[in-house]
């Protein structure tokens, strides 16, 4: 491994997850530092990233949500023939929108839980109709944002239809899922390894903005998946990885219908705060943060050599 690389912590950004990220960033910057590398920590913005790019070896991304997650600046450095941790621009364009990932997932035979994409022309009574009687309660949430933002849990297809129309006014695209009344898990990958799952708890209820960064009453449980069940959740999360083409890390977030794991979503920059989950699962396995950051940065190199 070359200590002397100086490496680029990129935080902050333009989206929602603004503040998230730069916790993200910061956690990870002295997770760098303390395997022994240069690094710092860049509050960057699509304005002032070409800037930056030739006075570092190595970019090493905490970028969540708009810009971030979705190719964007993933684009402009692969433009710029720079190296960086993470998935390619494509990948991450595809897995931060949710129905692309769905639509991918089932060609493959991956499955996700019963919903429709909408967007602000939809037909709404005939959307209605697609969905009636599929579930009692739906999920509406943007086809295009992260941790929960714009979640909302409604009660019948008739107010599903109508959050849903606020939803695309607000966001652009949005999705309506069918709401899985079961257990959620999570499972990390970073850097070839397959981490355990995770069993969220939310003390509300739901795993929403709250539950997964501010709240201490979240419950994370690692061993509460049987033989089976975990054997599934991990295949099916290599799988989708690889399908998606994904690189370095990325977390699959799963809901248990009768002993089935849906497939959620796929995040393809996972947090690195103190309540983020896949530093956890690598811990739990004896991966330090220190550890987890230098392979996942040894796997982003080894792909400049």
């Amino acid at each position: 491994m070359d200590y002397n690389k100086n490496i680029a912590v990129l935080a902050g950004g333009v989206g929602s997850e603004r503040e998230i990220s730069l916790e993200s960033g910061q956690n990870a910057l002295s997770a760098i530092r303390k395997a022994g590398f240069n690094a710092e920590l860049i509050d960057v913005s699509p304005e002032t990233i070409e800037s930056i790019i030739g006075k570092f070896d190595l970019f090493f991304i905490m970028l969540h949500g708009i810009w971030g997650e979705n190719g964007g600046i993933q684009k402009i450095l692969e433009k710029n023939d720079a190296v960086f941790t993470g998935s390619g621009s494509i990948s991450s364009q595809n897995c931060f929108d949710k129905d692309i990932t769905r639509q991918k997932l089932a060609e493959s035979g991956i499955e996700c839980p019963f919903g429709i994409a909408v967007e602000q022309d939809t037909n709404w009574d005939k959307a209605e109709e697609i969905i009636r009687g599929k579930s009692e309660r739906f999920v509406v949430k943007p086809a295009c944002e992260g941790s929960s933002v714009g979640v909302e849990i409604r009660v019948g297809s008739q107010a599903a239809v109508r959050s849903a129309k606020k939803c695309t006014e607000k966001y652009g695209k949005a999705l309506i899922e069918s709401y899985v009344q079961g257990d959620e898990f999570t499972v990390g990958i970073a850097a070839g390894n397959i981490l355990p799952s995770i069993k969220i708890q939310p003390h509300t209820g739901f795993y929403d903005f709250n539950a997964k960064y501010i709240s201490d009453q979240t419950g994370f449980l690692f061993g509460a998946a049987d033989e089976e069940l975990e054997e599934k959740m991990q295949q099916i999360s290599e799988k989708a990885f690889n399908l998606l083409e994904c690189r370095d890390l990325a977390r699959v977030d799963f809901m248990i219908d009768n002993g089935n794991p849906l497939l959620i979503e796929v995040n393809t920059i996972p947090g690195f705060t103190s309540h983020s989950l896949l530093p956890a699962a690598a811990e739990h396995i004896g991966i330090s943060q220190p550890e987890l950051c230098s392979q996942i940065i040894h796997s982003a190199l080894s792909r400049s050599s």
